[in-house]
């Protein structure tokens, strides 16, 4: 019971984990995206 128990909340803390990862990753690409366009506009 308690194996169980760890090993699911174990799973839903590395599913958020990996959530939390992927919208990280999408927000620094976005910025990426902006500073490159401001860039381009500087130029």
């Amino acid at each position: 019971m308690v194996g169980t128990i760890s090993r699911s909340g174990i799973g839903a803390g590395f599913i958020l984990l990996l959530r939390s990862i992927s919208t990280w990753q999408m927000g620094c690409m976005t910025l990426a995206e902006i500073s490159e366009t401001a860039r381009e506009r500087g130029r």
